[in-house]
């Protein structure tokens, strides 16, 4: 069965976009990124890519300035993150859902 997360991939800071950095990899080399990700970086469907951090820490090794920013959205409701990599190295932000207090003032027929 497994776990399924739909991501989005994008690049900050850099003079080439996403499509330009995935029209230049070999689609057999990075089959799991192709089949999360169209060649926009755009959610292609749920997928299983257990392996992103790793081959996104790849991929930033190999265009060593560019950040790469990687969104994921999972089954459950509450798993929901931004990664960042650049030159090998991550960074993962997991969502933080809050809620507010109970204020009598904002209540409403």
């Amino acid at each position: 069965m497994g776990y399924y997360t739909a991501h989005r991939l994008s690049t900050r800071n850099s003079d080439k976009n996403i499509s330009e950095i995935l029209s230049q990899l070999d689609k057999s080399e990075w089959e799991e990124l192709f089949y999360s990700v169209d060649e926009d970086g755009n959610t292609r469907d749920f997928s299983k890519w257990y392996n992103h951090e790793d081959d996104m820490k790849k991929l930033s090794l190999a265009f060593p300035d560019t950040i790469f920013h990687l969104y994921g959205e999972g089954e459950s409701v509450e798993d929901i993150w931004h990664s960042y990599f650049l030159n090998g190295k991550a960074q993962h932000c997991p969502a933080k859902i809050t809620f507010d207090e109970f204020d009598a003032n904002k209540l409403s027929d």
